[in-house]
């Protein structure tokens, strides 16, 4: 085994004592398979995985899927598990696909291939949801497929994702099952083992009865875990953001009062033990990198620490003794390991989602003003991902508002602006995100947007599409038909441009397009098959398919304007309609004009809303649309041309008087949930009117 195969091996093996040491009870899976069904997961899978069938593992972010895959790796004796992460894998097209995996995944090649020839190789795809469609020379969906191929029936294949929807159609599949969490009889057992002696464990799980969260949520080993070695719930938390929250204050406050060394006044220890300061550090690092984890030079980690904790002195013993303290830290590890040159350097390591879920609220107020700075310039590449964050708005609640303006006026390269867009955007679609929060969304939206793109400008002309989707290959004008089985079934990088798609009966049984361009062109799927669009970008582009067929999207940009597709179509809310920055420009500042003519918008009883009479029109653009003014004077005009209110001289000001065709009902619940199209007559007419 080499050096880098021993570090590998000894990451993992620390991983998993800091995420689950010991662990003896295990989630119980749920699966329409009856040999999987309700069964604990560790045994059932490392039975199925050692007669090398391939299964794909669903569960939602702290369910347990990356600790049981450490586990499975680590401690399997019936089969030698190879795991890696699916975002460090970068597959090429050169078809050694298992060697570039073993290769990625720091094994010993020729002892893996022997243990292959054997029959004892099982391979792990972790958190394949988090990956890139196209890395490298290859699609990853073109990569699972042949990866999975190539082993069938020599190697067993485990993938784990949040959804399967973000699973590509393996033909070698054996089975799909769910982690449902830990089974309400065990869990009295996985508490104990964690709670280190603690009494109250059997109150403990009386509370959790009543809390109001499925089970597959507060039985999961990571809330479960959290709970017995401590955690005092704050009230009754309403979802699962909330308690993330409080989990990090609770290992935020734990941490701070470790006992270190030395704690004089101007110490690094003094500083490391003040929770504001120590949770500058920790933000530091966590929105400072990746989420597989980087190495950076003492240089760089003297910088971070001597700007979050500002010690008097900070010599390379102290880093060295800062490194080993934070080793096993339960929100970022920081470790030393030198380079290959041997120079000093230290692994910082965030691989739990949860955490930067838990922690974004907070690192977006002034309090964190000074790790925001420290990593302007990647922080968001560290954002949390959006199917977790979702829930955080209805928590947020009045904090919703300073996040989202402190989130915009971080974002000052088009780079981030593209990011955080997407990210929102995520949110925005969501049918989770309260319709309070749409509002604040749809303002911050807009700031970003109109901060790097030039007003009038689509979101084509500031996101370089041309260099996403749309490869040098160009079809063009034809027909193609799919009409046999062994047809390949994945494209990837190409522009279709009036070209119509067939896929026909006795075709292949899915079909994957990944970051291509369809153009006035047609999509037509005659027999059951499974579509999967992924990163695509389609104008003018039409898609219908047959009863028993499946098709989603995922990540893909379209007009919904002359785009078409089926009723039963998913993953739509993960997409970017084009042209929609313009769109949000204009609803933005509708719902901020409205906003100034109404009066208190009570959600709950909407109908009771009142308009307002002669509002000083210098008064409707002051505020957060000062920037956009132009564009609220002219939806003002265009209430005017329409009837809807009218403007009138009173001494030197001039006001704007709402008149009886003014429908403030109608306001309201475009104020509350906005949208592109209106809610009404009166805001449909108005963004028509404006979108000419």
């Amino acid at each position: 085994m080499t050096v880098y195969q021993k570090v590998r091996q000894s990451a993992l093996e620390s991983r998993l004592q800091a995420a689950a040491p010991d662990s003896k009870v295990w989630p119980r899976l749920v699966s329409q398979s009856p040999s999987l069904s309700n069964q604990p997961a560790l045994a059932a899978l490392e039975r199925r995985l050692s007669s090398r069938e391939q299964i794909v593992l669903e569960g939602p972010a702290g369910s347990g899927k990356t600790v049981l895959c450490l586990f499975l790796a680590v401690h399997a004796r019936n089969c030698h598990f190879v795991y890696l992460e699916a975002q460090r894998w970068v597959p090429t097209s050169s078809g050694e696909l298992l060697s570039e995996f073993l290769i990625t995944a720091g094994c010993d090649h020729d002892a893996a291939v022997e243990v292959l020839r054997r029959g004892q190789l099982a391979v792990i795809l972790d958190a394949i949801d988090e990956a890139p469609w196209r890395a490298g020379g290859a699609s990853l969906a073109d990569a699972v497929a042949a990866l999975s191929e190539e082993i069938s029936g020599r190697a067993g294949l485990l993938i784990t994702s949040r959804t399967l929807e973000t699973v590509p159609p393996l033909e070698a599949l054996s089975a799909k099952a769910a982690l449902g969490g830990i089974h309400p009889e065990d869990v009295e057992a996985f508490l104990a083992q964690y709670a280190g002696g603690r009494s109250g464990v059997s109150s403990l799980v009386e509370r959790l009865r009543n809390m109001p969260f499925r089970e597959s949520i507060k039985y999961s080993p990571l809330i479960l875990r959290r709970l017995a070695e401590g955690l005092s719930v704050k009230g009754e938390p309403k979802n699962l953001a909330e308690l993330f929250e409080q989990m990090a204050d609770f290992h935020i406050g734990r941490e701070c009062s470790k006992p270190v060394s030395v704690s004089t006044p101007g110490s690094w220890q003094a500083a490391y033990s003040q929770d504001d300061k120590h949770r500058d550090l920790v933000n530091a690092l966590v929105f400072g990198s990746p989420r597989e984890g980087h190495t950076i030079s003492e240089d760089a980690f003297r910088r971070v620490v001597q700007e979050m904790l500002r010690p008097d002195v900070l010599g390379a013993r102290a880093l060295v003794e800062i490194s080993t303290l934070m080793a096993e830290h339960p929100l970022v590890t920081v470790r030393y390991r030198p380079d290959q040159m041997g120079r000093d350097a230290y692994l910082v390591t965030s691989s739990h989602d949860w955490v930067r879920t838990a922690l974004f609220p907070k690192f977006l107020t002034d309090s964190c003003f000074e790790s925001q700075v420290c990593v302007s310039e990647v922080w968001h590449t560290g954002l949390p991902h959006p199917e977790d964050f979702v829930r955080a708005w209805e928590h947020l609640g009045s904090r919703a508002a300073q996040s989202l303006d402190t989130l915009a006026g971080l974002v000052s390269t088009k780079d981030q602006a593209e990011g955080v867009s997407r990210w929102l955007l995520a949110q925005f679609f969501s049918s989770e995100t309260v319709a309070e929060a749409k509002t604040l969304i749809f303002s911050a939206l807009a700031r970003i947007a109109y901060k790097v793109v030039p007003p009038h400008s689509s979101i084509t002309e500031y996101v370089d599409l041309e260099g996403i989707v749309g490869g040098p290959l160009m079809v063009e004008g034809t027909t193609l038909r799919l009409n046999r089985p062994d047809q390949c079934g994945n494209m990837s990088g190409v522009t279709f441009q009036s070209v119509e798609i067939l896929l026909e009966e006795n075709g292949p049984a899915f079909l994957v397009l990944s970051n291509c361009r369809l153009r006035q062109s047609r999509l037509i799927v005659r027999t059951k098959a499974s579509i999967n669009l992924a990163g695509c970008f389609l104008e003018d582009a039409q898609i219908v398919v047959c009863d028993g067929a499946t098709l989603v999207l995922n990540a893909c940009t379209f007009d919904p304007r002359t785009c078409l597709f089926p009723e039963n179509v998913r993953g739509l809310e993960s997409c970017v309609q084009a042209n929609v920055a313009a769109a949000l420009h204009r609803s933005y500042v509708l719902v901020e004009v409205l906003r100034r003519l109404v009066g208190g918008v009570n959600p709950a009883r909407l109908e009771i809303t009142k308009k307002r009479s002669n509002v000083g029109e210098h008064n409707i653009y002051k505020g957060v649309v000062r920037d956009l003014q132009s564009t609220a004077e002219r939806i003002v005009d265009i209430m005017i041309k329409f009837g809807f209110v009218v403007r009138k001289p009173t001494g030197g000001v001039k006001r704007i008087d709402p008149t009886g065709a003014f429908d403030a009902c109608e306001a309201a619940r475009f104020i509350t949930q906005p949208n592109t199209e209106g809610r009404g007559p009166m805001t449909t007419a108005i963004l028509a009117e404006l979108a000419k």
